[in-house]
Formats: structure tokens, C-alpha cells, sequence
């Protein structure tokens, strides 16, 4: 029977933190002399695109306004990816299906993946937050993306899910899948292990830790 593995996207895949916070804060100064900290941007920060926008800008304008902006000023924020990153998904690929789960936005996320080398045809699937309204930890923000692994009948207990966060490992958990955390995104090794959690230091090391989790043959 087939594997699968989903990831998270921002702060597991990619370094979001590094460069669309930065992006988000430009384009509250340029367009509406708005300061937005770091602090604030976190309070929103994981929420579906829409609300995680509208939540930073203080609803000063309309979404649509926002986007248009926002938009105009990402390409100045170049997405950079996390280590190994690429390689791994690729390696992954050999042996599983693989897909991405992300609150962000569609056109953000694909061109950001096609920019940066990842294998985006080759994915099962992309979830953005154009395919749902739930938002992690609820573990129904999976219906959409294990909708679409039906037609495999693939079980959850060989599913996969890899995020940076305890809300990932949350939704996870709820939804009746495995989990593996990152530690180079929001959350630290320590906060890991005081919920019991598995992680790994960097994606180099997932392929091994799926396959000593996995049963062979099941």
C-alpha cells in the first residue's frame, strides 16, 4: 500500500518567517503608514490567508485592496528554502506520495515552489486556503487534502504529516495521522519533547526517521 506524506509549507518548507513578515511590514508602512511589529504579525500569523491579511492591516481596507498591495510588494521578499528542502521532497517522492498542506494562499505558494526548484507537478496535492475556511489546530482542515487520497484508499495510520508547530502536531493527532515535527521553524526541540512529540534538526534527517516508523509491508 501506498505512503503518503504531507507537509506543512511555511516555516517547514520554506523560510516564510524570514521574508513575508518583512514583506507584510513594507507594505503596511508604504500604502497606509501603518507600523506592524513582529508581535502583532504573530498574532494572525497561521490563520487562513484572508484573515491572517485583513487581521495584520487592522482591516484598513478591503481584502482585495490588501492582496493587490501585498502582492505588489512580495517579489521584493524573495522566498528562500529551508535546507535540504528540495532534496528531500524529491527523495521522498521515489517511495511516497506527497502533498502540501498551507493556510496561504494559492498563487503565492505555487510560484514560490516553482521558483524555488520544487517538483510541483509531482505533488498529489496543494491545499491552500482557497480549499477551506478551518484553520489548525481542527483537525477538519484535513478533509480537503485526504479527499483527494480516496481514490487510493490509503489508511491515516500511513499517513504522514511534517510542521514546525504544536498546532500542526494538534491537527494532526486529531485527524488520526502520524506526525513528525522540524525544529527550524516556530517551535524548539525542548518544546517538542515536553509534549512528547517526534521531531527531527533538519529535513535531511525525515526520510530516515519515516522509514524506521513506517511498517514494512503494512
Amino acid at each position: 500500500m501506498k505512503k503518503t506524506i504531507i507537509f506543512d509549507y511555511d516555516d517547514t518548507l520554506v523560510k516564510t518567517r524570514q521574508s513575508k513578515w518583512d514583506a507584510l511590514k513594507e507594505t503596511a508602512k508604504r500604502y497606509y503608514n501603518l507600523d506592524v511589529d513582529e508581535e502583532h504579525i504573530r498574532q494572525y500569523w497561521g490563520r487562513p490567508f484572508q484573515e491572517m491579511l485583513t487581521g495584520t492591516f487592522k482591516k484598513v481596507d478591503s481584502y482585495e485592496n490588501l492582496q493587490k498591495h501585498y502582492f505588489s510588494v512580495t517579489n521584493e521578499f524573495p522566498m528562500r528554502a529551508h535546507a535540504d528542502s528540495v532534496k528531500t521532497v524529491n527523495k521522498l517522492l521515489k517511495n511516497y506520495l506527497v502533498g502540501i498542506l498551507t493556510a496561504s494562499n494559492r498563487k503565492l505558494v505555487t510560484d514560490d515552489l516553482t521558483m524555488l526548484g520544487f517538483p510541483i507537478k509531482k505533488f498529489f496535492y496543494i491545499q491552500t486556503a482557497e480549499d477551506t475556511n478551518v484553520h489548525k489546530p481542527d483537525p477538519k482542515v484535513f478533509d480537503p487534502i485526504l479527499a483527494k487520497l480516496n481514490k487510493y484508499k490509503i489508511r491515516r495510520s500511513n499517513i504522514f504529516y511534517i510542521g514546525d508547530s504544536i498546532k500542526d502536531y494538534l491537527a494532526a493527532r486529531g485527524a488520526g495521522l502520524n506526525f513528525i515535527g522540524i525544529t527550524h521553524g516556530t517551535t524548539t526541540s525542548k518544546e517538542f519533547e515536553n509534549e512528547g512529540i517526534k521531531y527531527v534538526n533538519s529535513l535531511k534527517g525525515l526520510p530516515v526517521a519515516i522509514k524506521n516508523t513506517f511498517t514494512p509491508g503494512v
